[in-house]
């Protein structure tokens, strides 16, 4: 950041941003059709059903944007000090393009199955826990 000044600190926020509402719809959106899917064929949506619905939204979600995660994440390493990273515009699509011709479109993908490690988790019990938080609120505070 001392050599950039204070821009150096936002670099990558611009894909960052790009991901983060795209994340939030492709994970509600997975997790209200499989919920869809339950109810029609009459299946109640159990704790562990929606650890499950949100485990799998989580994964569904991170696939589609981790395109953007990894360019984030090559945007703020670049110009560090021993770091190897093949991105040179500012530009977040130019970007991408960039990567993608030196590298293949696999390099958009390298390290995903790890972050699946992360965000099912993470995503079954944010969603499992909310659900069931919503749940117990309306017990207990409509009656």
């Amino acid at each position: 950041a001392k050599e950039k000044g204070t821009a150096g600190l936002y670099k990558g926020l611009v894909p960052t941003l790009c991901a983060v509402a795209p994340f939030l719809a492709f994970q509600m959106s997975t997790a209200d059709a499989l919920k869809s899917v339950c109810a029609s064929r009459d299946i109640e949506v159990t704790p562990m059903r929606m650890g499950l619905i949100g485990g799998t939204a989580g994964i569904v979600a991170q696939t589609v944007v981790y395109p953007l995660d990894v360019l984030r994440r090559r945007m703020q390493v670049q110009g560090s000090r021993g770091a190897n990273v093949n991105v040179i515009s500012d530009s977040t699509w130019v970007a991408m393009r960039q990567v993608v011709q030196r590298e293949g479109f696999r390099s958009l993908f390298a390290g995903l199955f790890p972050t699946y490690i992360k965000v099912m988790p993470a995503v079954a019990i944010a969603m499992t826990t909310t659900k069931e938080l919503i749940g117990f609120s309306k017990r207990h505070w409509e009656s």
